[in-house]
């Protein structure tokens, strides 16, 4: 890589930032059951894959690049300390959205 060069990942991607929505959306209508969406459940998980399969190549095309190789344990070890934190945040989330009060009287002080 030269100097000055531009990396291949710099950042967001505002098109993968909607196919992200668009699979997002395809795995609720599936499961909502619309009748005219019955295997959007599956394109929607299949868009997925492909994304992370992209970005993970992305990732370590971007070390390499950087570099000149791949510290394929040090990559394992960054992917794998943010799956904790994502887990506890996607059942927290819910949680909190259900125990919110539904009515704004609720939240009314006496």
């Amino acid at each position: 890589m030269r100097d000055g060069e531009p990396t291949l990942r710099s950042g967001r991607n505002g098109a993968l930032d909607a196919v992200r929505g668009i699979a997002i959306l395809l795995v609720m209508a599936g499961h909502a059951g619309f009748p005219g969406a019955p295997f959007a459940s599956v394109i929607g998980v299949t868009l997925f894959l492909l994304m992370s399969g992209f970005l993970i190549t992305t990732l370590l095309a971007d070390e390499r690049a950087r570099t000149g190789r791949i510290d394929l344990r040090r990559f394992i070890v960054r992917r794998s300390l943010r799956i904790p934190f994502m887990r506890v945040r996607s059942r927290i989330a819910p949680r909190v959205a259900v125990a919110a009060p539904r009515d704004s009287s609720a939240l009314a002080v006496s």
